[in-house]
C-alpha cells in the first residue's frame, strides 16, 4: 500500500494498493470511484500537480488521474517498468524513469515527449571501465 494523496482543489483523497486505485470523498468517506490497473505495482503519486495525479506502473504506463472527473487516463507507454514516482514540475512537465535505464521528459498537455535519454548504455561502459582499471591495477 502506498501513501494517500489529495487532488488540490477538490474533496477526493486518492489511495491505491497494488493494483487499484481508489477516490474516496474526505468528507464522507464514501468511494466514487475505483480503478483497476492491469498491473501488480503501481508507484507512489506525483507531488506539485494542481490538475492531475501521476502514477507509474509496472507494465510501463505512466498514467494520470483528473482531479476534477475522477477519470484514468495512460498517459504513455514506456520502454520498461515504472518502479519509482513521476515529478512534475510547475510547467506542466513531467519527468520519469522506466527500470531499463530511459528517462522521459513529457508534455502533460499534448503527452508528447521532449526528450528521452538512455542512461544504461554509459553506465554499463564506465563499469566496464572500472573493472578493466582494476584488473589492471591488480597485476
Amino acid at each position: 500500500m502506498k501513501s494517500p494523496t489529495a487532488c488540490a482543489k477538490n474533496e477526493f483523497i486518492i489511495f491505491n494498493t497494488n493494483n487499484k486505485i481508489y477516490l474516496v470523498n474526505k468528507k464522507n468517506g464514501k468511494i466514487k470511484k475505483i480503478h483497476s490497473i492491469a498491473s501488480d505495482r503501481l508507484t507512489g503519486p506525483s507531488e506539485n500537480s494542481l490538475k492531475k495525479i501521476y502514477y507509474g506502473c509496472n507494465n510501463g504506463f505512466l498514467y494520470s488521474i483528473d482531479c476534477q472527473s475522477g477519470e484514468l487516463d495512460q498517459v504513455y507507454k514506456a520502454n520498461g517498468s515504472i518502479s519509482v514516482a513521476p515529478v512534475v514540475d510547475n510547467q506542466g512537465h513531467i519527468f520519469f524513469q522506466s527500470d531499463n535505464g530511459f528517462n522521459y521528459a513529457l508534455d502533460s498537455q499534448t503527452k508528447k515527449i521532449l526528450w528521452q535519454l538512455d542512461l544504461i548504455p554509459f553506465s554499463i561502459f564506465q563499469t566496464i571501465e572500472r573493472r578493466h582499471k582494476r584488473y589492471k591495477l591488480s597485476l
